[in-house]
Formats: structure tokens, sequence, C-alpha cells
């Protein structure tokens, strides 16, 4: 079945569309590491364990030895697709630029479909903020967030991100160090910067995602992790394809990416579940 363009944009149109707000990017990419191997449709991560302290010299004068701890993780690669499809004559009376928008909505659906992977696969960890929903409205909360994964010896070296989403981000603007520039890491610039996605506030870079499980629930999945614990490998951009029926009189384009994610330390993700629904005061 081919798509139709709706009645108006055939007697009415503009020389260019005005699109509806979506979330175009996958955010969740550059929060993640894509070290990746790939052999056939198996990526794998590798992994080293942490060290042991240091020890002395024995009485016979040899220095004792230690193993490196190897490991992997292991993911599956998977086939995604957006396709859109139209025919001929609707091309000829509708808006100009439908090959245009068919275009942008199909590198968009890969994106989402990117991003609804990590955090699906995020979804799979079992470490989690004890006592149940809460808000990220008090500093104590934001504390017990952060000291459970540091207790954990992830590193505070500038590779950690806290996935949040808006409605905790409006939670966090009641405390008074999130929103006070004094207590920022790094500044924006400002003249002729284009707004930063991250904040960085106590050794992490903020994310607001509106695409995490549960969003706008009382029990919504946010995550605290370190880039090193989830790994996700992709082919690359959104890949178009165009095609053309002489015969059925249709031309269209489909989108696709092989992608994989796969959790690699687990102690290095910490998730909290927020309450979106709750008042602000």
């Amino acid at each position: 079945m081919v798509n139709q363009v709706d009645t108006l944009f055939r007697t009415k149109f503009m020389d260019e569309f005005k699109y509806d707000f979506e979330r175009e990017q996958a955010l969740m990419k550059m929060t993640v590491r894509s070290d990746g191997v790939v052999m056939a449709d198996t990526v794998k991560f590798d992994i080293v364990d942490p060290s042991d302290g240091a020890v002395e010299k024995g009485r016979d004068g040899k220095v004792p030895k230690s193993d490196l701890g190897l490991s992997q993780a292991t993911a599956t690669m998977r086939k995604i697709h957006k396709k859109y499809q139209i025919d001929n004559f609707d091309i000829f009376r509708g808006n100009p630029t439908i090959r245009s928008a068919m275009n942008r909505r199909g590198i968009s659906s890969i994106n989402k479909g990117i991003d609804k992977l990590v955090i699906d696969t995020l979804d799979t960890t079992s470490v989690e903020v004890a006592g149940g929903a809460t808000t990220l409205s008090t500093l104590a909360t934001v504390l017990t967030w952060t000291t459970t994964l540091w207790n954990k010896d992830i590193p505070n070296d500038g590779n950690v991100y806290a996935v949040i989403t808006p409605n905790a981000e409006a939670q966090l603007m009641r405390v008074s160090e999130f929103k006070n520039a004094d207590f920022i890491e790094e500044k924006p610039m400002v003249d002729g910067a284009k707004p930063q996605k991250l904040r960085y506030w106590m050794g992490c870079k903020w994310l607001v995602h509106t695409g995490l499980s549960g969003a706008g629930t009382s029990s919504a999945k946010m995550y605290l992790y370190h880039q090193s614990a989830i790994g996700h490998m992709v082919s690359g951009e959104p890949a178009p394809y165009l095609f053309e029926s002489q015969e059925d009189d249709y031309v269209g384009v489909r989108y696709e990416a092989i992608h994989a994610a796969a959790i690699c330390l687990p102690r290095g993700i910490v998730r909290l579940l927020h309450n979106d629904t709750a008042a602000f005061s």
C-alpha cells in the first residue's frame, strides 16, 4: 500500500514544510563507550578487572607477580529500519519538499531507535538507590545517588553522566547548589556559543532526556553511570536507500542502522526511581 498525501496538501501547500517537534538526535551515543570489536553479528567489549593493592617483596628476594583479570561483554547486532513510500502523482501535486521531509523523519526515527536500545539496556541493570521513588528536590537526595556510585570506586574523571527527565531537572532547580553558577564546574561560553546540552555539576554531566522509561509517571527510571559501564556500537550515521518502481509508479526512501548495546561494568551504573508526578512548590 502506497502512502497518500493528505488532500489538504494536494490543493494547498507552501514551499517548505513546518515540522512538529520531536527529538531528532541520538543523545545517548555520547554517554557510552563505542570501542567494541565486531565479528559477524557479535560485538565484544574488552574489560580489565580492577587492580589489587601493591605488595612487599618477600625475604626470598622475589617480587610477587599478579595476573590481569580479563573479560568481555557481548552484544548481538540488530538491524532497525524506517521506510517511507509515496505515489509519483502525489509528489507531482503535493508539497515539492516531500522527499526532504521523508529524509528528515527517517533519520529521526533511526536516532530514536538508537537511544531506545541504550535505555532498554540500562533498564536491565539491578543496582538501584534504596527507598523507592523519590524526587531530586533536595541536595540530600542527590548526594545519596552520587555517593552510591562513588562508593563503588568509580573514578571522578569527568566521564560520569546523569541522565534525568525534564521533571527531575525542574525539581533540581529547587536545589540552590544546582542552579547557582558558583557551583557549576564548567561554564558555557557566552559570546556566539550554542546552548549546551549538558550541565557539569558534582563531577557529573547532567543530560535531560525525554525518552527514559516511565518518564512522566511516579516511577521514572533515571541513571547515573560511568561512560565505560555501558557499550554501544553502530554501523554509522543512518544510511539512506532510495528506491523507485516504474511499474507501480512510486518512489521512496528507506533508512537503516545496525547496532548493539551491552552492560560492560554493572557496578558503574546506579538507577534512581523518580516521581515525575510530584508537585512543584
